[in-house]
C-alpha cells in the first residue's frame, strides 16, 4: 500500500465544487456467478458522480503526478496513465452507506486490465464513523480511515470493501489504472 497526505483543503474544496456539477446516481455492484454464467447488478447503499478527466484535466493531471510517483516508489506496474472517468462517491450514516468486499481487476466475471486503485478522502476523518477501508492481504487485514486529501493506492486485484458509515458522511474520489494485461 502506498499512502500519503497530499492534497490540502483547498485543493479537497476544489473537488467537491467539480463534483456539484453531476448528479448522483444510486451506487451498483455486479455479482458474478461462475456455477449459473449469470451477472446481477446489487443495488448498494452509496451514491456516485462519475466526473470525466476530458472535463477535468487539473484532476487527471494530479492523479496522473501521484500515481507515477507512487508507481516509481512501489509498484513498477507497466500502466498507462489516463483514466476517462473519476469516482466521487458518498456513503451516508442514514443508509449505513458501506462497499462489500470486492475486486477492482474482475469486471463482468472477467479479468480486467485494471492494476491500481486510487481512493482519495475527501471528508475530514472526525466527521464520520465507521467508514473504515478494509484492505485483504493473504494474511492479514488492514483498515485506513482516510481523512480529507490522503490518498492510499494499493493494487486492483486485492480484496477490499468500505465497512458501514455509522455517523456522519463519508466522501471519496475512485479511479484506476490499467495497462497491459499481466504477462
Amino acid at each position: 500500500m502506498w499512502i500519503k497526505q497530499y492534497f490540502n483543503k483547498n485543493w479537497v474544496d476544489m473537488v467537491h465544487k467539480i463534483a456539484e456539477g453531476y448528479n448522483d446516481e444510486r451506487g451498483e455492484i455486479y455479482q458474478y456467478s461462475t456455477k449459473t454464467d449469470n451477472l446481477k447488478v446489487l443495488n448498494e447503499n452509496y451514491t456516485q458522480r462519475w466526473i470525466p478527466t476530458n472535463k477535468h484535466k487539473q484532476l487527471l493531471d494530479h492523479f496522473n503526478e501521484i500515481v507515477f510517483k507512487a508507481n516509481k516508489e512501489m509498484f513498477g506496474y507497466d500502466l498507462w496513465f489516463n483514466t476517462e472517468t473519476i469516482q466521487y462517491t458518498t456513503y451516508d450514516s442514514k443508509v449505513q452507506g458501506e462497499f462489500p468486499t470486492h475486486t477492482d481487476s474482475i469486471l463482468f466475471g472477467k479479468p480486467s486490465t485494471q492494476k491500481l486503485t486510487v481512493v482519495v478522502g475527501l471528508t475530514d476523518s472526525t466527521a464520520y464513523e465507521g467508514g473504515m477501508l478494509e484492505i485483504h492481504l493473504t494474511k492479514q487485514q488492514l483498515q485506513y480511515k482516510l481523512s480529507a486529501g490522503q490518498v492510499i493506492i494499493f493494487p486492483s486485484m486485492v480484496n477490499h470493501r468500505v465497512t458501514p458509515v455509522t455517523s456522519g458522511i463519508r466522501q471519496t474520489l475512485v479511479t484506476w489504472y490499467s495497462g497491459p494485461m499481466w504477462r
